[in-house]
């Protein structure tokens, strides 16, 4: 093979619009399609529940026909009562949507406010504050007996948040509303796009379902092309298993990958994690056992922990 350099035509990154919110150093990157598949009581509410609240989510959403039977989850998360939804309700995909471009306004508010304020400041720092300044600023910012700063619940910051689907297979939103669900899911890190910067606020989305491949509302394609990362429990489908060996398991071999999996399922709550986009520098694999063991492929054996 030959090769002949072009000069010219270097690939260069996009300045300006690659805003993602910073997540905890062992965990994954934000902007997260992660799927959970396995079987009822597997463990997967608990994984995903675990992962959940290491990454630093500001507000989160979940969306289940079970939810009230799953107050351990909703409590141990702080998901308030109100961002609590049902699949089978019209519309609800848009909902979820409405209140995450509510943040992305409420943010946007509070920018423009810290604008006023910060020039309100200067002014009543100079020799005749009061006259030179009109009196709808004044008032603005005159509340219960003095001048306050503007408030914003998340002291500023872009809030990071994201969104569980829990047990939805069937539900409406998968099957009249898929359309926008898979929309969403292909567009999630544009959702609430800014208004006056670049970037968006941006929805994680985060899929627990009892089957990669199902013959009733099944986990649309779609979905499953956009995952990020996957937790895969014991499974006794040697199909199912294949089919996701061949589309999320790329990075190694099928053989190794196999071993990777009987290593990673041991016990009976035990997963395998794959992480299509480990950070580098810090994460030694894309494979782990639960989410505390990183699996290292090369050379890999299953009696080989080290």
């Amino acid at each position: 093979m030959r090769t002949k350099k072009v000069q010219g035509l270097p690939v260069t990154v996009n300045k300006g619009d690659t805003y993602a919110p910073e997540t905890p150093p062992m965990c994954p990157r934000s902007r997260q399609i992660c799927i959970a598949s396995a079987k009822k009581g597997a463990g997967k509410s608990t994984a995903v529940a675990s992962l959940l609240e290491k990454m630093g989510y500001d507000r989160l959403f979940l969306c289940s026909p079970t939810a009230l039977s799953n107050q351990g989850m909703v409590a141990r998360l702080k998901i308030a009562p109100e961002d609590v939804y049902n699949p089978n309700d019209a519309g609800v995909l848009q909902l979820i949507i409405d209140e995450v471009e509510r943040e992305r306004d409420d943010y946007e508010r509070y920018v423009e406010e810290m604008k006023r304020w910060k020039q309100f400041v200067r002014q009543l720092k100079r020799d005749d504050p009061v006259f030179s300044i009109p009196d709808e600023v004044l008032l603005s910012f005159f509340k219960d007996g003095e001048f306050k700063k503007p408030y914003h619940k998340y002291g500023g910051r872009k809030p990071f948040i994201g969104v569980a689907f829990d047990d939805c297979l069937g539900s409406r939103l998968f099957t009249k509303d898929i359309r926008l669900l898979n929309a969403t899911v292909i567009l999630h890190r544009h959702v609430a796009a800014f208004n006056n910067e670049p970037g968006a606020i941006g929805l994680d989305m985060y899929f627990l379902t009892q089957a990669w491949k199902s013959n009733v509302g099944t986990l649309p394609p779609v979905i499953r092309n956009q995952c990020t990362t996957l937790l895969v429990f014991k499974t006794k489908s040697e199909k199912e298993l294949q089919s996701i060996q061949e589309e999320i398991g790329g990075e190694v071999d099928k053989e190794t990958f196999y071993r990777i999996y009987e290593y990673c399922t041991q016990g009976r709550h035990d997963f395998m994690f794959i992480d299509m986009f480990p950070k580098e520098g810090l994460h030694p694999s894309p494979y782990r056992k639960n989410l505390d063991e990183f699996v290292i492929p090369e050379n890999f054996s299953a009696s080989d922990t080290t």
